[in-house]
């Protein structure tokens, strides 16, 4: 995590990896940012690894700086990270969500196309 320097925003760069290994210390780090301020712009261009604990602390900075009324705004979405909100149908809850060129935004979410079990005959009572 590395403070972008000349913002009004408490704009943060989030290096690298946005993963389990990573989550507690930086969930530490931006909820103390949050004490002082009512807005956070996060820089995700250099997110190179995203998984559910990443997008976990996502929602809940959203839902947190909602509860304060304030604002929280993500810029420069690398494709790790435009891709999972995509396929968790969360893009659109991230109003303020900028993508980076070359990044793929026409991700579809997965659908299975037949049920993992579909019973032959029906269940008797």
């Amino acid at each position: 995590m590395t403070p972008i320097p000349g913002s009004n925003d408490q704009a943060v760069l989030l290096d690298d990896a946005l993963s389990i290994y990573q989550v507690a210390q930086l969930k530490a780090a931006l909820c103390a940012r949050l004490e002082t301020t009512d807005t956070l712009l996060l820089d995700l261009s250099t997110v190179t690894e995203f998984d559910g604990a990443g997008l976990q602390l996502l929602v809940f900075l959203q839902q947190e700086i909602a509860r304060r009324q304030g604002t929280l705004k993500l810029t420069g979405a690398s494709a790790n990270v435009t891709e999972a909100l995509s396929l968790c149908g969360l893009s659109k809850g991230f109003n303020s969500l900028d993508v980076l060129p070359d990044t793929p935004t026409d991700a579809q979410p997965w659908v299975e196309d037949e049920p993992a079990y579909a019973p032959t005959t029906p269940l008797e009572a």
